[in-house]
């Protein structure tokens, strides 16, 4: 019996009743933040595309789990049904992100979230009419959006976010339209358009 014990204690097994001491686990990112992060959206149906950059905040209450909400405003290109025209684009997101991989250097993680904000087009496809000091087009939109990326550690309280999604945008109300292409006739009005946007962001963790 005697060997046996002393095999035991010297293998580093933990004493009946003492809880075993957790490792450290290196690349957790765990508490509140700040990103800033460019966007590029491409609906092709409807030749959308567009440029946006935002500013947010980042929560992760648990290594697994993330929330990031941010504001943002850009500008690109769409086609109407009289031609293509310049937009303004503006509004606020919230993403969830679950992650697969929390406790690594580079964290793989799943992606979904909503979207709402404005769409300006600057009517530059037309004439103004008399009286029209600033004419322009606008519209309410609703975005749903679904994908996956990987937050790469830069330190212990910086990271890099690049992420990829398929993205349903929803024209909510206003006097802009999207316009689809299709065969015959070659281009019609529609109020939905699906497409995909890839993103990079800078996280900023806070530190106690």
């Amino acid at each position: 019996m005697m060997p046996a014990l002393a095999t035991a204690q010297s293998s580093g097994a933990p004493a009946p009743g003492r809880p075993r001491s957790e490792p450290a686990l290196r690349g957790t990112r765990v508490g509140a933040g700040m990103f800033l992060r460019v966007d590029q959206l491409m609906l092709p149906r409807g030749r959308l595309q567009r440029t946006r950059g935002e500013v947010g905040l980042v929560f992760r209450p648990v290594a697994r789990l993330a929330i990031d909400v941010g504001l943002g405003m850009g500008g690109g290109e769409m086609q109407r049904l009289d031609g293509p025209d310049t937009v303004i684009d503006f509004g606020t997101t919230l993403d969830a992100r679950f992650f697969l991989l929390p406790y690594h250097t580079v964290q793989v993680f799943l992606l979904g979230g909503v979207g709402l904000g404005a769409l300006n087009a600057s009517l530059r496809s037309r004439a103004p009419l008399p009286g029209d000091d600033c004419p322009a087009d606008g519209m309410f939109f609703f975005d749903v959006s679904a994908g996956l990326g990987a937050e790469v550690a830069l330190g212990r309280s910086a990271s890099l976010v690049l992420s990829g999604r398929v993205v349903r945008r929803e024209r909510l109300l206003g006097d802009l339209t999207f316009t689809a292409s299709r065969v015959n006739p070659p281009l019609e009005a529609a109020e939905h358009l699906v497409g995909a946007s890839v993103g990079l962001s800078l996280v900023g963790y806070l530190q106690p």
